[in-house]
């Protein structure tokens, strides 16, 4: 009796530890591979990429992001779609920066990328008063 009351509670701690490390967000962080026709890129040891979304602020939060510079930023997914287009916020956090979505609908684990020159003196005119 006391061993088939054993085997139950092992079993039942087996299953209460594998359910709760099958939760969560997983990123990837390896080169570039083929895993299809298509290439998918796959983010890359230090790449800044969105960690979390709030469509109701309309804010992004960014890891990896120390190094980014105040400017337009696209954000892409997987295959390098661009997703949005979002404008950095100052700097208020180590690791940890913000950013406002201005378009699209940006996902978790998308890239960011700087908007080219020419993409940024548009959207300077278009969100002339985006810091404000």
């Amino acid at each position: 009796m006391k061993s088939a009351i054993r085997i139950f509670l092992l079993s039942l701690v087996a299953v209460v530890f594998s359910a709760c490390s099958q939760s969560g967000v997983r990123i990837s962080e390896t080169a570039q591979q083929d895993v299809s026709a298509d290439k998918v890129t796959i983010l890359r040891a230090g790449d800044p990429y969105i960690v979390h979304v709030d469509r109701r602020t309309r804010i992004v939060t960014l890891r990896n992001s120390v190094s980014l510079t105040p400017g337009f930023y696209i954000s892409t997914n997987r295959t390098g779609e661009e997703t949005a287009v979002l404008k950095l916020l100052p700097d208020d956090a180590e690791h940890l920066r913000t950013a406002d979505i201005l378009e699209g609908d940006p996902q978790i684990n998308n890239r960011i990328r700087p908007a080219s020159s020419t993409r940024s003196e548009e959207l300077a005119k278009i969100y002339r008063d985006v810091s404000e």
